[in-house]
């Protein structure tokens, strides 16, 4: 069973390797039978426009005996025919590649695959060759280009729970031959940590006009949680970038999203909550969710979100006497819009003496965005918090103005009375850093509102803690 095991998630590791992926130096390798060994060497010849002629060699050198079981698996289903075992073998190599590629965002052409040593039982080398259109990126908010590798296989985003049950041992070398006239502005500099017998290096080196970066990844098996967030969790060298005389196209998403939150907080305790969200660009996309909806139906659907919400505030301790969800626009192209209110008990909590709404006026927006924007956000936000007769605000955020590169979130406050009303407004730049965005929103995607009940005011313990207003639909990291 375990080598059964063994053998699916190592044929996974082939056929799943990242675009950008895998690589082990050659030379003798020593096989003990449980450690997954591969060669893989990343090249892409940039021309000036973005496109590149992309090769990708890979070698995978143990364990052996899996290395047998594969070609043998391939050629019981072509009845002994070698070479219609590596035809197969190809093409389920080329489809994985491609895939990777175009998911992201590369478009390939012409692309071809040669397989060597099949029958060998030694080793399986693979050399892929293609014309990728959209490899580097052109970003005209800072007029520069950038192209993404990945030293850590996909192991700084995915890895697994409990850790695999055998060894991995990569080394990967991704050659980046830039345009000619391209001046380097930045590139993956080097790193290196362990974990008990597990270690992850990379080493960049620059040679004229090709950037060559190289990653040793060895894995011990059963491998922790912890192990892995450890060697790849805080890892972020993924981006060469460069500018050329050459200016290229952008092509990407606006997206267009507005949130409405009124709590309203009542002598006895109780708290009434009340989102309204809008989703107006892109269309295409609102119109494909809004189809998705009326096929699983509506009714359905907005029981699900509901569900959702009752499990979100039971974790917070708040109980759900009463909610409601209404999904409105799903059979025009008016934005998409979505309505809920909730009347929760046991939700509001006294803080010495002092209630706390915590909100997070950039609609989590930080969280959104990993290495660069993929999209050109503006989002607005509002709230209006209602508190009883004679209660009093203590004290809450100050409107403010942030500039971070361009890209700007601004917040108004204004106390009326027994209302707070707070609108914001975040834009950021298609490709804008993680590091901008952070900087940008780091110190205002949570604040906090603070208030005290009036002596005029009955009522038992009484707090409000903590709500994260966050979109209820189609949220999702980009």
């Amino acid at each position: 069973m375990l080598m059964r095991k063994l053998s699916a998630l190592l044929l996974g590791l082939i056929l799943l390797a990242p675009a950008f992926g895998l690589a082990l130096g050659n030379g003798d390798v020593q096989d003990d039978g449980n450690t997954f060994v591969q060669d893989y060497t990343f090249h892409v010849r940039l021309f000036e426009n973005g496109d590149a002629n992309i090769t990708i060699t890979t070698t995978w050198l143990a364990p052996k005996s899996e290395i047998r079981n594969l070609v043998e698996k391939y050629l019981n289903y072509t009845n002994g025919s070698l070479s219609e075992a590596i035809e197969i073998y190809k093409q389920n190599q080329l489809q994985s590649i491609q895939r990777g590629l175009e998911s992201m965002g590369v478009k390939i052409e012409n692309a071809s695959i040669r397989v060597f040593n099949f029958d060998s039982g030694d080793n399986i080398t693979m050399v892929f060759n293609a014309i990728g259109r959209g490899v580097s990126k052109y970003y005209s908010h800072g007029n520069f280009w950038e192209v993404l590798v990945d030293p850590t296989r996909g192991f700084s985003t995915a890895f697994p729970d409990t850790g695999y049950p055998f060894g991995i041992r990569m080394h990967s070398k991704f050659i980046v031959d830039l345009p000619t006239n391209a001046t380097l502005l930045s590139y993956p500099t080097g790193y290196r940590k362990t974990y008990n017998q597990s270690s992850f290096e990379v080493v960049p080196d620059i040679e004229g006009n090709t950037v060559i970066v190289e990653s040793k990844i060895n894995l011990e098996p059963y491998l922790s949680n912890e192990g892995y967030q450890w060697l790849f969790g805080d890892y972020k060298g993924f981006s060469i970038t460069y500018q050329t005389p050459y200016k290229g196209n952008e092509t990407y998403t606006k997206r267009i999203m507005r949130e409405h939150v009124t709590v309203e907080v009542l002598k006895n305790g109780t708290t009434i909550l009340t989102m309204r969200d809008e989703y107006v660009e892109p269309m295409g996309e609102i119109l494909m969710k809004k189809l998705q909806i009326l096929q699983y139906g509506k009714q359905k659907f907005e029981q699900q979100l509901l569900k959702y919400h009752a499990q979100m505030f039971a974790q917070m301790g708040a109980v759900v006497e009463g909610a409601g969800i209404n999904i409105k626009n799903l059979n025009t192209t008016d934005p998409l819009v979505v309505e809920a209110r909730y009347i929760l008990s046991n939700y509001t909590k006294l803080v010495n003496g002092t209630y706390v709404l915590t909100l997070n006026p950039t609609m989590g927006l930080k969280d959104m965005v990993y290495l660069r924007t993929g999209s050109e956000f503006n989002y607005s936000f509002s709230a209006e918090i209602k508190l009883p007769k004679g209660w009093k605000f203590v004290s809450y955020p100050n409107s403010t103005t942030r500039n971070v590169h361009g890209n700007t979130f601004v917040m108004n406050v204004k106390p009326e009375g027994n209302r707070l009303i707070i609108n914001a407004t975040t834009f950021l730049f298609y490709g804008a850093s993680e590091e901008d965005v952070n900087s940008l929103l780091g110190e205002v995607g949570s604040v906090e509102v603070k208030f005290k009940k009036g002596r005029s005011g009955i009522c038992g313990p009484a707090f409000l803690v903590g709500l994260a207003i966050v979109p209820l639909l189609l949220r999702r990291r980009r």
